[in-house]
């Protein structure tokens, strides 16, 4: 069966990208490579073999659903899951050799409880106001699990809330923490495995913060976290591509798409395309763009015209963009035929997992 609306992952990309973080940190220092969101809208398991192969010393997913793709991809990798795991999927978790997530004294002993033995990293707060036991409470919680008979210490770490920022100033100061809590297990004589706080952006601008271990989403998949601090060569990783399924010429005066808000102003070809916004077509968020400057956000939300790409030039779209269908302007096109190919902007991890992932 053809298909009408495919994503195209380059693996070879996906690849240089891992070589280039790897020569970015010290040879000693571990790489999670974090796949989690459906491998950023890559696919979840055909990513985590790519970084397997690359070498990668752990994956990080949120969910153990997640991780249970990856199992199931036969990928072998050690994979740690971010967020608290319910208490009738530790055993499971367990059986597929997760690490886990442990933020609370009260966490730490319903894992117990699965009877199991379990590695598990602590998650410490030290600023985000997410998950995490408080600084000081880490301590007590890093003792109980050192002396339990299921629970095996094989990690700490934390999470910058700001990293990206102009100013890293309170990213420094989350990392001082954390260092402190660090230095007051050492002293308690409890190792506490692989530290690890840094991810894409602080890798890049706090080489200090690499510690252990980095875990790397965004830089692995072609995006660069950050204008300030060290770039590297990234290559593109992903493309939503869909096929012209249709094509018609609506006479002038003709109206196109739901609301009849768009209506031709002179014989128009038009191109019918079976992509929408259930497919993650124009949805896009602007919540950091609108942190950065309100006006910017309100100047391109009134100027945003969504368009595909037909052989490098732009094809407006034309009325309103549907649940899966949309229709472009195909006058630039040229001889634009039925079954041409046209490439999709779309936000990766906003685009629906059901479309088929087709690694090149």
């Amino acid at each position: 069966m053809s298909r009408d609306l495919w994503v195209e992952v380059d693996t070879s990309a996906l690849k240089h990208n891992f070589k280039q973080v790897r020569a970015a940190v010290d040879p000693k220092v571990k790489i999670m490579a974090v796949v989690k969101g459906n491998g950023y809208g890559h696919g979840i398991a055909g990513a985590a073999k790519v970084f397997a192969e690359c070498g990668a010393d752990m994956l990080g997913v949120t969910r153990p659903e997640e991780a249970k793709a990856i199992r199931k991809a036969c990928v072998d990798t050690p994979i740690l899951v971010f967020l608290p795991v319910a208490e009738e999927d530790i055993r499971e978790a367990a059986d597929m050799n997760l690490t886990l997530t442990v933020t609370s004294l009260d966490m730490a002993k319903a894992i117990e409880k699965a009877g199991r033995p379990v590695d598990v990293h602590i998650k410490v707060d030290t600023g985000m106001g997410r998950l995490g036991v408080l600084p000081e409470d880490a301590l007590p919680l890093a003792e109980y699990v050192s002396k339990s008979e299921l629970l095996t210490l094989g990690g700490v770490y934390t999470h910058f809330a700001d990293a990206s920022a102009k100013k890293i100033d309170y990213t420094k100061r989350q990392f001082f923490t954390f260092l402190t809590v660090l230095d007051s297990f050492r002293r308690a004589k409890i190792d506490c495995g692989l530290a690890h706080a840094a991810t894409s952006a602080a890798a890049m601008r706090l080489p200090e913060s690499h510690l252990d271990m980095v875990r790397i989403g965004t830089l692995l998949y072609g995006q660069q976290p950050v204008k300030e601090g060290k770039r590297l060569d990234l290559k593109t990783t992903w493309a939503l591509k869909a096929r012209i399924c249709d094509i018609k010429t609506v006479k002038a005066g003709g109206k196109i798409g739901y609301g009849c808000e768009f209506t031709a102003k002179r014989d128009t070809k038009v191109g019918v395309v079976g992509v929408g916004y259930a497919d993650g077509f124009a949805v896009s968020p602007m919540s950091v763009m609108y942190r950065q400057s309100p006006l910017a956000f309100l100047i391109r939300k009134m100027r945003y015209k969504p368009a595909l790409t037909y052989r490098g030039k732009k094809l407006p779209v034309l009325g309103r963009v549907g649940m899966q269908i949309s229709m472009v302007d195909l006058t630039r096109a040229g001889k634009a035929q039925i079954g041409d190919e046209v490439t999709v902007p779309a936000r990766r991890i906003s685009t629906s997992p059901e479309i088929e992932r087709i690694y090149k």
